[in-house]
């Protein structure tokens, strides 16, 4: 059975979530470590700054798994933080978080390719099964049908365009700001591009390989810099956006504090585990937002695209409905084979000492094939509706059956 465990900003503060970011570093090995903890290898792990899920397939106790997770990430998560659902809760919390509807900016577009990243490293290094291929596959048709046919990804709004339209109402026109972004991925290539429309020139770009860097400097301007040229570079700078995965703070206090300015700082930490010391914000002249911070600014604008939402709530609702339609006739295949293949022995046994072979036969294999057809599509009907369907099929009474064995 398709089911999902896992925390999001929603359950755990971003310190928490900074702990599960360094225990897990998404790669290969780590996939396949986890497996082993779990004991099946039938999932798909989705890890962002926001959150950490385990979609899988398989018959286990929610107890079982936070236990396993827990011993794996070597981490203590109070089990209240998890939540846990199977079957069609799971399939639609999916739905909801590919589409970006569960994200902590509605809408966000970044998280529908993070999660085919995670399914295809889970398709390389473990053995999904047909179940979660369908799910993820059917997740990415219903993500796209959301971002073609509601406005909720209208401007392209994602934690990058927070954080910009943040330093917006703190330093009004960017266009004489000087900004350094640090890491080359897709939340500093997004930051770029938000910063290059609204017409800054005064970019910096910083990474530990430099040629990634230089890359980014290419498409969209600046200067590409070392990671470890940064320090020289604060006192220059106005505006510092971090987006680096690293196991450690990049910026410390100390580091701050030796630095002299003579104007504010502002520091938007994008990245988990966090680019900046928690605590920095306590100097002088320097302020610090991290992405759980940026969070309660979007909270306060939900309301602007709950109505796409609600639009996005009808796609992901009948696509729920088709997977589990799906699903279920998937599981009752090899009922309906055993079946199929029981009417064709009984057909055989009659035959036996029959006159005309041939005319028998053929009679034989249209009866069975038309009884299987409409049985099948019977069975379908009240498997659906949770009902017995042998017993509605055969008009079959349990307890006439027990007592006439009693006699």
């Amino acid at each position: 059975m398709v089911g999902l465990i896992g925390v999001n900003h929603k359950t755990l503060g971003v310190s928490a979530r900074e702990q599960l970011a360094q225990k897990y570093d998404g790669s290969p090995e780590a996939l396949v470590r986890l497996s082993g903890y779990l004991g099946f290898g039938s999932f798909v792990v989705i890890s962002t700054c926001n959150r950490f899920e385990v979609v899988f397939d398989a018959s286990v106790a929610p107890e079982q798994l936070c236990s396993a997770l827990q011993s794996a990430l070597g981490t203590i998560i109070p089990e209240s933080a998890f939540y846990f659902s199977t079957g069609e809760a799971a399939c639609r919390h999916f739905y909801q978080v590919v589409s970006g509807l569960d994200s902590m900016v509605l809408g966000e577009p970044q998280i529908c390719g993070q999660v085919k990243a995670a399914y295809q490293l889970a398709s390389e290094s473990l053995s999904p099964t047909k179940y979660l291929h369908k799910l993820f596959q059917s997740g990415f048709r219903v993500a796209k049908t959301v971002r073609t046919h509601t406005d909720i990804a209208r401007e392209g709004v994602s934690m990058s365009y927070v954080a910009i339209k943040l330093a917006e109402k703190i330093f009004g026109n960017l266009k004489q700001s000087s900004v350094l972004l640090l890491g080359s991925g897709e939340i500093a290539e997004l930051c770029a591009l938000h910063l290059k429309s609204r017409g800054v020139t005064k970019i910096v770009i910083a990474n530990r390989t430099l040629a990634h860097a230089q890359a980014l400097c290419e498409r969209f301007g600046g200067v590409a810099v070392g990671i470890d040229d940064v320090a020289r570079l604060l006192p220059d700078v106005d505006i510092v956006i971090g987006s680096l995965r690293i196991d450690r703070p990049i910026f410390e206090i100390k580091t701050l504090r030796n630095t002299r300015r003579e104007r504010p700082l502002f520091l938007i930490d994008l990245g988990v585990p966090r680019n900046f010391q928690a605590g920095i914000d306590e100097l002088e002249n320097i302020y610090l937002y991290n992405v759980d911070d940026l969070g309660k600014i979007v909270s306060s604008n939900i309301h602007l695209r709950e109505d796409a939402a609600k639009d996005a709530d009808v796609i992901i609702e009948y696509a729920v409905h088709r997977f589990m339609h799906w699903s279920h006739k998937v599981s009752i295949q090899p009922a309906l084979l055993d079946f199929r293949r029981r009417i064709f022995e009984i057909c055989s046994d009659e035959m036996t000492g029959r006159k005309s072979q041939l005319q028998v036969e053929q009679i034989a294999y249209r009866i069975s094939k038309r009884l299987a057809h409409e049985m099948q599509d019977s069975f379908m009907e009240s498997y659906q509706s949770g009902e017995d369907a042998f017993e509605q099929l055969f008009e079959i009474d349990p307890l006439r059956l027990v007592t006439s064995k009693e006699k």
